[in-house]
C-alpha cells in the first residue's frame, strides 16, 4: 500500500531544499533536520532496534525519555569538552600579484603541550575558508579536547592553489584564557586577528568532525547534499540498512584520503565484528540456548536497559557526526539547543511508531525479542564501538559493524544447531547474504550520490 502522506512529505522536502538552496544559513538547518530523522531512523536497527523489539510491553514515552536523556547527556559532554572554537577576523589579504584575494585560503594552526612543549602532529589543525575581496570573517572549531593543556605555537595563512604565504603569526597574548594571535603579512602589514578559546568547546561530534577531510564546515551547499538524507529515508522505507556515514558524510569530504580512511576503518569493523560474534556465540551459544528457556528474571530488564543505554551513547559518539556535518563545527548555546531539541523530537516520533520499516531487519533475526539475547548483542556491539572510538578519531560506518555482528551471530547459532540436530545452516547464510548485499548496494548508491554531490569524491572515483 502506497503511503501518500510519506511521499507528500518527501515532495515538500525536495521543493523546500530547492528554494532555500541560495541561503546557506537557512538551508543548512533544513539539511540537518532531514538528517536528524533519517540517520537515526535507518541506524535505529543497530542501537535502539533491539531495545524497541524487546520493550514492546512498555509505554513508548517511557522508553523515549530514557533514550532521550542519554542522548542529551552524551551530546552535552561532547559540546562542553571538545572544540576549542576559533574566531577569525582577517582583511586586506593580497595574493602574489598584490591584488585583494578572492577564493579559498588555508589557515594552519599548530598547538603545543604546555607541560612537555612538544609539537605533536595530532595537535595540528588545518581549516580551509573562503576569502571575499581580501576579507574573511568566520567561526570554526579545532575539534580538540580542550582539557589537554594546549597552547598556540604557530599560525600560517597561505593559498592552496600556489602555496603562496599570505601571513603568519607575529605575536600572541592570552587574555582570560583566550589566545589572541596578531597575523602579519610578509611586509609587516597587519592582516587581522585569530582568537582561539581553549576553555569553550562547541563540538557535538566527539571529535569525528575534527578528522582530516571533515574539519571545515561548508559555507555553501549543493542540492544533492541537502537532499541526501531524503534519499536515505527512501532506502530506509525499503528496509535497506544503508551506511549513513557513506551516504551523508561522504558528500562533505574535502579530501580523497578522508573517504578512503573511513572505508578502511569500516571494513575492518565489519570483519572484527563478524569473527568476534562467531567466536563468542560458539562459546556461549549452547549455554544461552539452554538457559534462556524460562521466563527472564526481572534483573535482566535492568541489564538490558543499561546495555541499550551504553550502546546508544557509544553509537552517538561515532555517528552524531553524520547529522552535525551540515552545521558549524562549533555550536553556540542556541544552536546546541536547536540541535538537541530537533533530534529529541525525531526520537519521539520513532518510538511512537514502534521503529521505522527497517525494524524488520532486526526482528527477523533469531531470538532478538528475548531480552537476554538483546542484552548480549548490545554489550558486545557497545564494546566494539568503544574500542573503535578510542582507537582513532576517523569516522566509520557503524552499520557495517552491526551487520557483521548479526551475521556472525546467526552463523554461530546455526552451526550449534546443526551439531545438535543434524540440520544445515542454509537459512543463516541466506540472511547473512541478504544483509550483506543490501549493505553493498547501499554503499554503491551512497558513493554515486556522493560523487554527484561532491566533486572531490567524483574526481577521486573517476
Amino acid at each position: 500500500m502506497v503511503n501518500v502522506k510519506f511521499f507528500f512529505l518527501l515532495f515538500v522536502g525536495f521543493i523546500s531544499a530547492y528554494f532555500l538552496l541560495p541561503y546557506p544559513k537557512y538551508v543548512m538547518w533544513l539539511g540537518f533536520g532531514f538528517a536528524a530523522y533519517s540517520a537515526i531512523a535507518n541506524d535505529s536497527i543497530q542501537t535502539i532496534g533491539t531495545f524497541i523489539a524487546s520493550n514492546k510491553d512498555k509505554p513508548w514515552w517511557l522508553c523515549w525519555l530514557f533514550i532521550g536523556s542519554i542522548f542529551v547527556i552524551t551530546m552535552t559532554y561532547s559540546w562542553l569538552m571538545y572544540g576549542g572554537p576559533v574566531s577569525i577576523e582577517l582583511s586586506n589579504i593580497k595574493d602574489i600579484n598584490g591584488k585583494l584575494h578572492n577564493g579559498p585560503v588555508i589557515i594552519q594552526i599548530q598547538l603545543k603541550d604546555k607541560k612537555t612543549k612538544q609539537q605533536l602532529e595530532e595537535n595540528n589543525r588545518q581549516i580551509e575558508l573562503n576569502c571575499d575581496n581580501g576579507n574573511l570573517v568566520d567561526f570554526e572549531s579545532l575539534g580538540i579536547n580542550i582539557k589537554n593543556n594546549l597552547y598556540v605555537s604557530n599560525i600560517t595563512i597561505y593559498s592552496p592553489a600556489d602555496s603562496f604565504e599570505f601571513g603568519k603569526l607575529k605575536s600572541i597574548k592570552v587574555i582570560d584564557s583566550e589566545h589572541t594571535a596578531i597575523i602579519k603579512s610578509q611586509n609587516e602589514d597587519i592582516l587581522g586577528t585569530i582568537r582561539i578559546n581553549l576553555n569553550i568547546g562547541g563540538d557535538v561530534s566527539h571529535q569525528r568532525l575534527g578528522a582530516k577531510g571533515y574539519d571545515t564546515a561548508p559555507n555553501e551547499f549543493t542540492y544533492l547534499q541537502i537532499c541526501a538524507p531524503l534519499f536515505l529515508l527512501i532506502l530506509t522505507r525499503l528496509r535497506m540498512p544503508v551506511s549513513t556515514t557513506f551516504l551523508l558524510l561522504s558528500c562533505f569530504a574535502t579530501t580523497g584520503s578522508g573517504i578512503t580512511s573511513v572505508i578502511t576503518k569500516s571494513l575492518s569493523g565489519y570483519l572484527i565484528a563478524f569473527f568476534s560474534a562467531i567466536i563468542l556465540w560458539s562459546l556461549l551459544g549452547y549455554i544461552i540456548k539452554n538457559r534462556f528457556k524460562e521466563k527472564p528474571h526481572p534483573i535482566w530488564r535492568v541489564f538490558q536497559w543499561a546495555s541499550g543505554g551504553a550502546l546508544w551513547s557509544f553509537w552517538l559518539m561515532q555517528d552524531a557526526a553524520n547529522i552535525a556535518v551540515f552545521l558549524p563545527r562549533s555550536l553556540n548555546f542556541m544552536e546546541f539547543l536547536i540541535f538537541t531539541s530537533t533530534i529529541l523530537l525525531g526520537l519521539g516520533i520513532l518510538f511512537k511508531m514502534g521503529g521505522e520499516k527497517i525494524q524488520k531487519v532486526v526482528e527477523e533475526k533469531s531470538d532478538v525479542s528475548d531480552i537476554r539475547a538483546a542484552t548480549t548483542i548490545n554489550f558486545i556491539y557497545a564494546a566494539i564501538l568503544y574500542i573503535f572510538k578510542i582507537q582513532s578519531k576517523v569516522p566509520m560506518s557503524t552499520t557495517w559493524v552491526f551487520i557483521g555482528l548479526l551475521a556472525g551471530r546467526e552463523i554461530a547459532m546455526a552451526i550449534t544447531a546443526a551439531k545438535n540436530s543434524g540440520k544445515n545452516f542454509d537459512s543463516a547464510f541466506k540472511l547473512m547474504r541478504k544483509d550483506l548485499i543490501a549493505v553493498i548496494i547501499g554503499f554503491i548508491i551512497s558513493l554515486i550520490l556522493a560523487s554527484f554531490a561532491n566533486p572531490i569524491i567524483r574526481n577521486n572515483l573517476f
